[in-house]
């Protein structure tokens, strides 16, 4: 009896171990989850940040052909 119950401790130990070692393994995937999300979304964030940047450099270079238009009309209005 004293041996069936000593068995059982014993497997019941080894079973919490390998519960935590389960909760540690998915806690690591949770943490590498969250930094690839992180990632994507800095990733993300600076290729928008690029494409802002691109936009406000076209409309600036529109405005300046369009002043350099008005300064030196290149046809004359009859």
């Amino acid at each position: 009896m004293v041996l069936l119950f000593a068995l059982l401790i014993g497997v019941g130990g080894g079973n919490s171990n390998s519960i935590q070692d389960a909760q540690a393994g998915s806690k690591n995937e949770f943490s590498l989850e969250q930094k690839r999300i992180e990632e994507l979304k800095a990733q993300q964030k600076s290729e928008g940040d690029a494409k802002l940047a691109e936009r406000e450099s076209k409309k600036e270079e529109v405005a300046k052909l369009k002043a350099e238009k008005v300064k030196n009309p290149s046809r004359k209005r009859s």
